[in-house]
């Protein structure tokens, strides 16, 4: 039997497995004796769930986080028995038998949730209660509970009224885990930290800090198509960008539909071997073009910097008035993912 080859392929998310390593490893040290929890939504904020997972479940993490029970499923599937999946949107009747059979843990929400793990017999449970974020939580913990972790969110680096209203909330509940720090814990007080830190955008590497912390994720296109352009030429859809002299254009296969997003039109930006380059023409949903008329010696396969050590995710969102978490989230899984 013919064996189907593999399909190339021509733009890889590159996930530095040493710096993500490195960055746990200070973060956990920065926080101990707190734990070092571990957030995979949205597939580890579109990094891979599954493969960060199991990275940092072999460098000691064991408290792990995620939105919807589907995720918690397919991470414990990956993940042995000792981990704890905490489930942040709590359970629905269509999904209450799978915390059982997956040993997965709800964050509670609301009476409505807490009906639900009682009829599903839901030993295991933890409460999410309202300090000012006012999203999805309880306003106060309900009577007759015996809930594993408590937790909030801040609406903000630091809010000093969040944190006294948390702890005034929770004050009955002293032998109980609590939780309501994330990412910003690299720059809240310790005091703050608790018994368990949630660190998800941080393990990038991508926000301001002062702990060494370094960028894991890089991301590049490879040069589908080069051609030469004259004076006068108009590129892309509605012919926004006319050149003014004689150049040259590459296109890669990367648009809009992967999460590049339109928005970059004609003052995006990129590298090719340190060398900046500007986008020029609408990025459309699966293509995008470059200016590379200064670049010498260029040819089809060449590759194409979006993220990495010349542009940042935060220089990125930067440019789109939006958060890293917003570009991370929104990387498609067209993209071929490589950990090494």
């Amino acid at each position: 039997m013919k064996k189907m080859k593999k399909k190339n392929n021509n733009s890889i998310l590159t996930v530095n497995v040493s710096a993500l390593k490195h960055n746990y490893n200070v973060l956990k040290n920065y926080v101990n004796p707190s734990d070092a929890g571990v957030v995979l939504k949205s597939n580890a904020y579109g990094v891979g769930a599954k493969e960060i997972g199991k990275i940092l479940y072999q460098e000691g993490a064991r408290t792990f986080f995620t939105a919807h029970s589907f995720e918690g499923v397919e991470l414990r599937k990956a993940l042995p028995h000792e981990a704890e999946i905490y489930i942040l949107h709590g359970c629905y009747d269509y999904d209450g038998e799978d915390f059982n059979e997956y040993n997965l843990i709800p964050i509670l929400n609301n009476e409505e949730q807490l009906k639900i793990a009682k009829e599903h017999n839901i030993k295991k449970y933890g409460i999410h209660v309202n300090t000012g974020m006012n999203r999805l939580s309880f306003s106060s913990i309900p009577d007759n509970v015996s809930p594993c972790l408590i937790i909030s969110h801040f609406s903000g680096e630091q809010n000093d009224e969040q944190f006294s209203k948390f702890n005034e909330i929770t004050k009955n509940f002293k032998d109980v885990k609590k939780s309501i720090c994330a990412s910003n814990a690299i720059s809240t007080p310790k005091e703050y930290h608790m018994d368990i830190i949630r660190f998800g955008y941080a393990l990038y590497g991508e926000m301001d800090n002062n702990l060494g912390l370094k960028n894991t994720i890089s991301l590049k296109a490879k040069i589908i198509g080069l051609y030469e352009v004259k004076k006068g030429d108009k590129v892309g859809y509605d012919s926004t960008f006319i050149f003014e002299k004689d150049g040259k254009i590459a296109t890669i296969a990367v648009g809009y539909a992967d999460g590049y997003s339109r928005t970059l039109s004609n003052k995006g930006y990129g590298y090719i071997n340190g060398t900046k380059i500007n986008l020029v023409g609408r990025v459309s949903m699966d293509l995008t073009v470059f200016d590379v008329s200064d670049i010498e010696n260029i040819k089809i396969g060449d590759e194409i910097e979006l993220i990495g050590d010349n542009i940042k995710v935060k220089e990125l969102a930067s440019l789109l008035n939006t958060t890293g978490y917003e570009i991370l989230t929104s990387l498609s899984k067209r993209y071929k993912r490589v950990y090494k």
